[in-house]
């Protein structure tokens, strides 16, 4: 596999539709959940979750130096974690058990919706093998598979509501089911392309296993973010703040999948000798999408509070702050993956090892998010039993720390691979945004208040439509590079269905 056969901008844009779609998908799971679950319910589900990808994340472990030879074209690495991930998927089980376990003992959180939850973490810890594949080989193929995911999920949710009643094992199966049916399409994607899993070299893993000083700061960190609601359950010892957390981070996930949809094919192509110029075109669509979600998130938060559920609507100064924390946590995404692809020898010796990127970017970067949680939970324990409030300064503590890593990473790639900020599709994404706001202000949806989500949703989907248009006309208007990405998308697409 060379740098050209894996498709930057196709790969991005399949990726960025698929962002869209799950945004909807997302939206409409959560505000199933958050208007048939009771507060208590609803908090409980989050911590369940939480636990749930902590656990898997730290796969990352193994994940790092997998993906990392894969990409490289190296197929035995993935015949090798085979046996990894089964063997991992087994500790993650009984991991989840022991934890759930002490948390009910702890906090009084119930053990059954830990135990109804194993199945979940299994599921996760495959469907995270499989995908480490498809994205250093297919990288098209992660958007496609995280259709199905959310499609699932949703689909599941609705049907099972009424039939397991509104509780918290609704969610629970939804997304067990999720995971599966998005590794099951991995799976085929790797099995159209001749690649069947099988057990590989033992010893490839034990490598991995040894050089884990490398990826374990960035895994720490995946499973405290994946583990952020179970440590507000922990500092206020309440399901109810997570509930409030909940609104506000399901809004961010779309903005951090954002850089996530361009981050596979970045990684694989720097690793291949790509250099800043791929960099500057991926921040170029982060902006070009995130303006948009993030600006009609900021002015519409309220009526996003309700949307979820009216008990909410208190929640919308977290939807502002976790909304930014999501932008801040793209930058930081793709930023991060730049670093870490400018770093091509993997033979380095301990001291060599700490002045790369390897090193002092990821540990910088978990630093950070540690001072983050250690200040919120500090924080949210002293506003305790004022729970909004908690969950405010909790995601204020978290953009805090992710804002100041940006910025300092920021300065750290720009040196390193010498690349040009997109000042004009930076100015252009603002002003777009600008427009977005004052369309909402004036339309009168940004203090709309949400009782009935089926004679709401026509209406917002309406004025989003037409602060999308008007979005995409700014664009059109002030950034040269997007009437050229415009013209050569029309292009493809006419080349595709007149063959």
């Amino acid at each position: 596999m060379s740098a050209s056969m894996v498709r930057l901008r196709y790969s991005t844009i399949v990726n960025y539709l698929s962002m869209i779609y799950r945004l909807i998908a997302s939206v409409g799971f959560t505000v199933v959940i958050a208007r048939k679950l009771a507060p208590h319910d609803f908090g409980v589900w989050g911590i369940t979750l939480s636990t749930t990808l902590m656990i898997a994340n730290l796969w990352g472990i193994i994940d790092f130096w997998m993906r990392r030879d894969i990409a490289r074209g190296d197929l035995e690495a993935f015949y090798a974690g085979t046996f990894a991930a089964l063997f991992y998927a087994t500790v993650a089980g009984v991991a989840h058990v022991l934890l759930g376990w002490a948390q009910s003992v702890i906090f009084g959180w119930p053990l059954e919706a830990f135990l109804a939850s194993v199945p979940m973490t299994l599921a996760a810890v495959m469907d995270r093998y499989f995908s480490t594949a498809v994205s250093m080989i297919k990288p098209e193929g992660v958007g496609y598979k995280n259709m199905v995911l959310d499609t699932v999920r949703l689909v599941i949710a609705l049907a099972t509501v009424n039939v397991i009643g509104k509780v918290v094992y609704t969610p629970i199966v939804a997304y067990t089911l999720g995971f599966t049916s998005s590794s099951a399409l991995s799976l085929t994607i790797l099995l159209r392309l001749g690649i069947r899993p099988r057990l590989g070299d033992l010893g490839r893993v034990r490598e991995w296993i040894k050089a884990a000083y490398v990826p374990l700061a960035n895994v720490v960190r995946l499973s405290a973010l994946g583990g952020i609601r179970a440590v507000a359950s922990w500092a206020t010892g309440s399901e109810l703040s997570v509930a409030y957390l909940n609104v506000g981070l399901s809004s961010q996930t779309a903005i951090v999948r954002a850089s996530a949809q361009s981050t596979p094919a970045l990684y694989a192509r720097l690793l291949k000798g790509r250099g800043g110029e791929d960099v500057e075109e991926v921040l170029r669509l982060f902006i070009l999408v995130t303006g948009f979600l993030a600006s009609s998130f900021i002015v519409l938060s309220k009526t996003i509070a309700s949307l979820y559920n009216p008990l909410y609507v208190g929640a919308w100064p977290v939807v502002v702050i976790v909304t930014l924390f999501g932008v801040a946590e793209g930058l930081a995404n793709i930023l991060t993956v730049s670093a870490l692809g400018s770093v091509k020898s993997e033979k380095l010796t301990w001291n060599e090892l700490k002045r790369t990127p390897l090193f002092r970017v990821t540990y910088a970067r978990v630093a950070a998010l540690a001072a983050s949680i250690l200040a919120g939970s500090v924080l949210a324990r002293a506003l305790v039993p004022d729970y909004l409030k908690a969950a405010e300064y909790f995601a204020a503590s978290l953009l805090a720390g992710s804002a100041a890593y940006t910025i300092w990473v920021g300065g750290y790639v720009r040196h390193s691979l010498r690349f040009m900020a997109p000042w004009k599709e930076v100015l252009a994404g603002v002003l777009a945004s600008a427009s977005v706001a004052a369309y909402y202000a004036l339309a009168g949806v940004s203090g709309l208040i949400i009782e009935s989500f089926w004679s709401a949703v026509p209406s917002l989907l309406l004025h989003g439509g037409v602060a999308l248009i008007m979005y995409v006309l700014v664009w059109y208007a002030l950034s040269p590079w997007f009437r050229w990405l415009v013209r050569a998308s029309l292009s493809y697409l006419g080349r595709f269905f007149t063959g």
